[in-house]
């Protein structure tokens, strides 16, 4: 058996199911159609894929979900809310009261969403990788980008006339990466995953 694939043996009418690890035993429920009428000789499943990743939107109980799929990397929700109180404090400071009590009870909120994302996956024996979409910090934050572009105006960007990339922050200015470091550094760590899964591309004006 390869990977964390899986394999039953069937004997005097019942069957033993042999698993790599605990995950392999989920797919090997997920198949169950596929064996549960055999009566002789082994039933082997080898992936020939080390990862295999699939998006997850909460639908239905993750175990299920894997089983089905085969999957063994869980693409979670992009429920991070960084507030940037410790990452970035020259910018937070930029928020308003109102706002920065927002974004302390968002980021409450993603934190106990994720915590639970992120266990159901220990549970499950797969990995998990919360996603980051996009490259328009508007589209991040808006509360946090009218905070960096008052602190630091430079850093607003100039989309070209022509163009569909939207350009919110300038990629020449040193407050553009921090800013997008710091993001990602505090979304990394709220949400509590074995790694992230980031796209850099937005929807270019299809709005």
């Amino acid at each position: 058996i390869a990977q964390d694939g899986f394999a039953v043996v069937f004997n005097n009418g019942g069957a033993i199911v042999y698993g790599i690890r605990p995950r392999s035993f989920l797919f090997a429920a997920g198949q169950v159609n596929q064996w549960k009428d055999r009566t002789s000789g082994p039933f082997v499943r080898s992936p020939s894929f080390a990862v295999r990743s699939a998006a997850y939107n909460n639908l239905r109980p993750l175990p299920e979900f894997v089983a089905e799929l085969g999957v063994n990397l869980i693409m979670g929700g992009r429920d991070g809310a960084p507030t940037f109180e410790k990452t970035l404090p020259e910018v937070y400071k930029h928020v308003d009261s109102q706002n920065q009590a927002i974004l302390e009870q968002q980021s409450r909120a993603a934190m106990d969403r994720t915590a639970r994302l992120a266990q159901d996956c220990r549970d499950a024996d797969v990995s998990c990788y919360p996603f980051l979409y996009g490259n328009d910090f508007r589209r991040w934050s808006p509360v946090l980008y009218e905070a960096i572009i008052t602190a630091a105006p430079s850093a607003q960007g100039k989309p070209p006339p022509t163009s569909w990339e939207q350009a919110s922050l300038s990629p020449s200015d040193p407050m553009t990466w921090k800013s997008i470091e710091a993001y990602v550094k505090e979304f990394a760590q709220q949400t509590q995953g074995d790694g992230l899964y980031v796209t850099f591309w937005d929807n270019y004006g299809l709005d």
